[in-house]
């Protein structure tokens, strides 16, 4: 956040800094961008999540700005606009990221940016058999009274219709678990830098990553040359 905060006033904004947590649920993205100096917005369509975020401002002595919203919504009808956009860990529960990206990108001032970071690559053997384990490892250890639950959630996921997930994704106890549209099978982040280029974006990061939560798991991804997740840094032009 740091690097983008300098490039960005490197490019002459030298006032203050709008940003926009796109999806932030709780805010973990735009407590960073307000510890940085930076105006930070968060849109999410979790009153309960925004609720959090609202507390979090209030314990640190932030000025607390949200928008209670679908993203995509938000994006199509709003006037706003931002020098930073980020969606971390966000793309992945969007059905249509590629469209929520290109309203980004028309929401975005004079050499604006958007930075999306924590969104699994689309899988390839045997990165998503490897993940899939190290998250079974991660329930039996960390949160056994929620891995038969979680299980049973999974199930009932892969055998709904789209539909059906998005209707019981939009209830406040169950909002983004079953909307992970993506999750399953990743998202094709080659493609998805193509088609950006086409709609006006400069690609100033593009790095492939490999991530786990142990670090057995990470160096058995890594010694397969297997990624796991990207991140990117987009530059309006």
């Amino acid at each position: 956040m740091k690097v983008i905060k300098a490039m960005l006033e490197s490019g002459g904004r030298h006032s203050s800094i709008k940003a926009l947590d796109a999806c932030g649920g709780s805010g973990n993205a735009a407590l960073k961008v307000l510890e940085l100096g930076m105006e930070a917005w968060l849109c999410d369509q979790s009153q309960n999540l925004i609720n959090i975020f609202e507390k979090k401002c209030s314990k640190k002595g932030y000025e607390c700005h949200f928008i209670l919203s679908e993203i995509g919504q938000y994006l199509a009808t709003t006037n706003d606009s931002y020098d930073l956009i980020v969606f971390s860990s966000a793309l992945h529960h969007l059905e249509d990221y590629e469209s929520v990206l290109r309203l980004a990108l028309k929401r975005l001032n004079n050499n604006g940016m958007i930075f999306s970071s924590f969104d699994p690559i689309k899988w390839r053997f045997p990165a998503k058999q490897i993940v899939k384990i190290e998250y079974i490892v991660f329930k039996l250890l960390n949160d056994f009274g929620d891995f038969f639950p979680a299980a049973y959630r999974r199930i009932r996921k892969v055998f709904s219709s789209r539909q059906e997930k998005e209707n019981r994704a939009v209830k406040e106890d169950n909002l983004g678990e079953l909307a992970e549209f993506h999750v399953d099978q990743g998202i094709d982040d080659d493609r998805l830098v193509v088609q950006l280029k086409l709609h006006g974006a400069e690609i100033i990061w593009h790095k492939k990553l490999c991530k786990s939560r142990y670090r057995f798991f990470e160096i058995l991804l890594s010694v397969l040359g297997c990624k796991t997740n990207f991140k990117l840094l987009l530059k309006r032009i």
